[in-house]
C-alpha cells in the first residue's frame, strides 16, 4: 500500500510541516499519497513536484519558506483598509500607533491572540471590541460602511505570485505516474457548503473522493463570466496605482474601486441567475495552483477563489487535517502532520462576558479544536491502518507572523518530533521533552535578541521598537550555554536533531534585520580555559562527596553527612559564579 502524508492547516506554522518533512525523507519515507489543508495545500502541493532538481519538492518547499522575511512575503493588507481612520485600522489588525483610549478594564477582559484556536478567535475579539467605539462618531461610521462591503482583510498576492513562479503543474503530472500518486487538496464551497478535493490532475471531486463536481453550461454563461474576470482584473490594475498614486489622485481611484466592485456583484449576480437555469452538465477543471489558494483562503481573513461556478475556501472549516481523504486512497501508514498543538489552552474565568465572548470561544477555539481532534482520532478509529501522528507540544508564533527566525525553529522542532514518533517516544519520554525546551528556549533567545538589539517583536502586538538593551546580552549568552546543554542530552539519548544543531548555540538566530552586538568575543580569554577545569575540578570534588554519603550511615555519621552537604552545597554555588563568570567573558 502506499505511504500517504496528510498536512493539517495553520497558515504560518506550516513551516513545522516542513521540519517534520525533512525528518521523514532523511528516514527513506517517501509518499504515494499527499492531502493538504490550507498551508498544508501549499506544502503539499509543492511536495508533489516529486523530487530532482533543487527548485522542487522538498528542497524547492524548504528555500521558498527559507526565503520568507516579513507577513507581508506571505499576504497583504486589502486596499480598502487605508480608507479608515488609522487608529480604527490599528484597532481591526492589531498594528499602528492608534490615538483611541482603551476599552474600560471592566470590557476588555480578551486574551493574547495566541490563545485563541484559529485566527477566528480574533475576528470575533475585533467586533465584540468595535461597540465600545460606537461614540467616537462618523469615523466609526465610516468604517463600518467599509466593513460592511469589504470581502476580507488581507490577500494572498504575494503567495499568488510564488505559485505563478515556483509551483509547477507539469512536474506534478509527472510525479503522478499517471494516477498512481495521487493529490488532494481540501477546500469548502460557499454556495453548496460542501467539503471537496482538487487533485494532482486540476479535477475537483466531491467528499468520497471519486465524484467529479459538476458545473453549469459554461458556453451559455460564459459571457458573464468573462466580464467578471475582466473586470477583476481592472480592479488589481487601479488598486496597484492607487499603492504609488499622488495624494491629489487617490479619491478618483478610491471612487474607481467603489464603482468597479459594484459592477462586479451585479455581474456576479447575473452569472448565478444564469447557473439556476442552466443545469450541471460538466465536470469543474480546478488547477492545482488556484486549488492552492482556494484551501489557503480563510474566510474573513483572505478573499474566496472561484472554482468553476462556485466560490471556495479553507477547506480547514470541514477539515483541518485531511487523514480521511488519505483512508479512502487506501494510505497505509499514514503520517498525519499537524501545524498547531492538539489541545487548547484553558481561558480565563468568563463570569461578567459577553454573547460575542461566548460565540467566539465557542465557534473559534472549541468547535475547530473538535473537527481537528475528529480528523485524526474518529469515534471508530481507522481499524489495522497505521495512523503516525506528528504535532508540536507547543505553537511558536500565531497563525500570521512570518519571521526568518521562528520559521528555522519551528521547522528544527518539526524535525526533533517527527524523529521522536518514528522513534516510538512518547511525551512523557525525556527526549519528547527536550524537543519542547530546546524550541522554547530559542524562541525566547530569539526575543531577548530583538531587545538586546533594540528591534520590534514580530510576535508582539503591536510590534513596536523598544530602546536597545546592550545590558541583556549576557542573558543571551547564559541562554546559548543552557542551548547547548539541552541540545547534548538530547543527543546523548539518542535524540536525532538537524544538520545545523552545531551552529545554533554560537550564532544569533535569524532576523530580518543585521545584527551590530558581537555574540561571542573573536578570541576567548585565556581565563576561559581555566574556568572549565575548575568547574570540571568542583564536580568530580561534588561526585566524591556524594560517593562518601553513600557510603555512611545515616544514623551513626549525621554529623559527618551534614558536613559533606554543606561542602556540596559550597561547591555547587563556586561553579555557579564560574559559570557566571565564563558568560560574562563570553566564554
Amino acid at each position: 500500500m502506499p505511504v500517504a502524508i496528510t498536512l493539517s492547516g495553520g497558515g504560518a506554522r506550516g513551516d513545522f510541516e516542513v521540519g517534520a518533512v525533512r525528518c521523514l525523507y532523511d528516514r527513506g519515507i517517501r509518499p504515494g499519497i499527499i492531502c493538504g489543508c490550507s498551508v498544508g495545500a501549499i506544502n503539499g502541493a509543492k511536495l508533489a513536484e516529486g523530487e530532482g532538481n533543487l527548485d522542487q519538492g522538498l528542497q524547492g518547499l524548504e528555500s521558498l519558506w527559507l526565503g520568507l522575511q516579513t507577513n507581508t512575503d506571505m499576504w497583504l493588507e486589502e486596499d480598502w483598509l487605508n480608507n479608515i481612520d488609522p487608529d480604527i485600522k490599528a484597532l481591526l489588525i492589531g498594528v499602528g500607533e492608534g490615538h483611541i483610549d482603551p476599552p474600560p478594564p471592566e470590557f476588555d477582559r480578551s486574551e493574547d491572540w495566541s490563545n485563541w484556536g484559529t485566527e477566528l478567535g480574533k475576528l470575533f475579539h475585533l467586533v465584540r471590541s468595535i461597540f465600545w467605539l460606537t461614540d467616537q462618531g462618523a469615523d466609526i461610521l465610516t468604517a463600518l460602511g467599509e466593513i460592511s462591503r469589504a470581502i476580507s482583510l488581507y490577500n494572498l498576492r504575494p503567495i499568488e505570485r510564488l505559485i505563478s513562479n515556483q509551483l509547477s503543474e507539469a512536474r506534478m503530472l509527472d510525479w503522478s505516474q499517471g494516477g498512481a500518486r495521487k493529490l488532494r487538496l481540501a477546500v469548502v464551497g460557499l454556495e453548496s457548503g460542501a467539503l471537496r478535493y482538487v487533485t494532482e490532475s486540476g479535477n475537483l471531486l466531491e467528499r468520497d473522493n471519486s465524484t467529479a463536481v459538476l458545473e453549469a453550461n459554461s458556453g451559455v454563461c460564459q459571457q458573464i463570466a468573462d466580464t467578471i474576470e475582466a473586470l477583476q482584473n481592472s480592479l488589481l490594475g487601479v488598486e496597484e496605482r492607487l499603492q504609488n498614486a499622488a495624494p491629489g489622485e487617490k479619491p478618483r481611484l478610491v471612487a474607481q474601486i467603489r464603482e468597479t466592485n459594484e459592477q462586479i456583484q451585479d455581474e456576479q449576480r447575473n452569472l448565478q441567475d444564469c447557473i439556476a437555469r442552466n443545469p450541471p452538465i460538466r465536470s469543474v477543471q480546478a488547477p492545482v495552483g488556484r486549488g492552492v489558494l482556494a484551501s489557503s483562503a480563510i474566510a474573513g481573513f483572505f478573499p474566496p477563489v472561484i472554482l468553476g461556478d462556485e466560490r471556495y475556501v479553507d477547506g480547514g472549516f470541514r477539515e483541518v487535517i485531511p487523514v480521511q481523504a488519505a483512508v479512502d486512497l487506501a494510505g497505509d501508514p499514514i503520517y498525519s502532520i499537524s501545524a498547531s498543538k492538539p489541545d487548547i489552552d484553558r481561558a480565563p474565568p468568563f463570569a461578567g462576558r459577553t454573547m460575542l465572548d461566548f460565540v467566539g470561544r465557542a465557534l473559534a477555539d472549541i468547535a475547530i479544536n473538535e473537527i481537528a481532534l475528529n480528523d485524526v482520532n474518529p469515534p471508530g478509529g481507522w481499524g489495522p491502518r497505521g495512523v503516525h501522528r506528528i504535532f508540536p507540544t507547543v505553537d511558536i508564533h500565531d497563525l500570521l507572523t512570518i519571521d526568518p527566525g521562528l520559521i528555522r525553529i519551528s521547522m528544527a522542532y518539526g524535525y526533533m518530533r517527527a524523529a521522536d514518533v518514528l522513534d516510538g517516544r512518547s511525551p512523557t519520554d525525556r527526549a519528547w521533552q527536550l524537543s519542547d525546551e530546546i524550541a522554547q528556549l530559542r524562541k525566547e533567545t530569539w526575543r531577548l535578541e530583538c531587545y538586546v538589539h533594540g528591534q520590534p517583536v514580530p510576535t508582539d502586538r503591536p510590534a513596536s521598537a523598544p530602546p536597545p538593551r546592550p545590558d541583556l546580552l549576557p542573558t543571551v549568552r547564559d541562554s546559548k550555554n543552557r542551548l547547548r546543554d539541552l541540545i547534548d542530552e538530547r543527543s546523548r539519548m539518542g535524540g536525532a536533531m538537524p544538520g545545523d544543531a552545531e551552529m545554533w548555540r554560537d550564532n544569533w538566530e535569524r532576523h530580518p534585520w543585521q545584527p551590530t552586538e558581537i555574540l561571542w568575543p573573536p578570541v576567548r580569554p585565556a581565563r576561559c580555559g581555566e574556568i572549565n577545569s575548575e568547574i570540571a575540578f568542583s564536580e568530580i570534588q561534588i561526585e566524591g562527596k556524594m560517593e562518601t554519603i553513600d557510603q555512611l550511615d545515616p544514623r551513626r555519621d549525621i554529623a559527618r553527612i551534614r558536613q559533606l552537604n554543606a561542602e556540596i552545597e559550597a561547591l555547587e554555588q563556586e561553579i555557579s559564579n564560574l559559570r557566571q563568570e565564563a558568560v560574562s567573558l563570553g566564554c
